[in-house]
């Protein structure tokens, strides 16, 4: 693994956001420095020329010194994960001559006044990155685990007494509702359900999907509303039609504007 260090990662509202939040739980937690960091997998780093890839990156091999007193945490895609910004750069690179495999994008976080507590710790790591995408690694060699062949697992069926143990193993983020719904349906069903229709539900279902919520049925103080969300939204159209081409097609719409001279 071929690991150059780029520019900061943070700029400096985003740093002093992210500062603030860790301050809540560790009011003596500094973040010292953000830099991005460049993981490349190849099958021969000898024969990787490491001055183009540098320029190509804009890294280089050396880290920056980390301050006294201060760790260094590295926030990396999911482990067993492809990013899309992975996918597009390995492209890139490879049109460039470069006989890599893979390459990956991290972001090495130094912290001072890190905290001992167990609980802190733990609080403090579920800001420094995202679960559901990302992972948070104690040691840059433990981004190694970012290129592991994972053999392609078997389908598991998921008890329906352990869809909450499930919610939180899978990083679905189900809410109770939602998993109640789950273990009534399946069990009209007669069966458990597998952990690949519970990750298409979940994702169906997720808080970024915005068909479940425009599209529901709405009861407001027991009266049944004629439209849904969408349907409100598209009344606009319908009401005020004029000077619109194409409408709610294709997520895109045209307007007709003023005439235009050649």
């Amino acid at each position: 693994m071929i690991v150059l260090e780029g520019a900061a990662a943070l700029s400096p509202f985003r740093r002093e956001r992210l500062e603030s939040r860790l301050q809540s739980i560790a009011a003596d937690l500094r973040i010292t420095g953000a830099w991005h960091v460049y993981f490349t997998q190849a099958a021969d780093a000898g024969a990787v020329d490491q001055t183009t890839l540098g320029r190509i990156l804009q890294g280089q091999p050396q880290a920056a010194e980390r301050a006294d007193g201060a760790i260094s945490r590295y926030v990396v895609p999911r482990l067993g994960t492809l990013s899309p910004w992975s996918s597009k750069a390995t492209e890139l690179v490879r049109g460039a001559g470069l006989p890599i495999q893979r390459v990956e994008r991290g972001t090495r976080i130094d912290l001072s006044g890190w905290p001992t507590d167990p609980a802190q710790q733990a609080a403090l790591a579920k800001l420094l990155h995202d679960p559901m995408t990302q992972s948070l690694l104690e040691d840059i060699d433990q981004a190694q685990a970012l290129f592991n062949n994972v053999g392609r697992g078997s389908l598991e069926r998921i008890a329906l007494d352990d869809l909450e143990g499930a919610n939180k193993r899978l990083g679905l983020a189900l809410a109770d509702d939602e998993i109640d719904y789950l273990r009534q349906r399946y069990s009209e069903l007669g069966r458990d359900p597998s952990d690949v229709e519970l990750m298409m539900f979940a994702q169906a279902n997720s808080e970024h999907c915005r068909h479940k919520i425009f599209n529901a049925s709405w009861t407001i103080d027991g009266n049944e509303q004629d439209r849904s969300l969408f349907k409100m939204i598209k009344n606009t159209h319908q009401q005020t039609p004029q000077h619109t081409l194409s409408a709610y097609s294709d997520n895109a719409a045209v307007i007709e504007g003023e005439p235009a001279a050649r």
